[in-house]
């Protein structure tokens, strides 16, 4: 039984932690074209 329970919940700590990269990823990416567009690439390297 704790073997199925765990399968069943792995699934979803991976989808969760998932979104969570893309969130984290999408934040950065928003960050760094915000530096390079209104403060110049020395604000993105940073």
């Amino acid at each position: 039984f704790d073997t199925t329970a765990a399968a069943m919940e792995n699934p979803t700590q991976k989808q969760f932690l998932e979104k969570s990269l893309r969130a984290k990823l999408s934040s950065f990416h928003g960050k760094i074209l915000y530096c390079l567009e209104n403060l110049g690439i020395l604000c993105a390297y940073e």
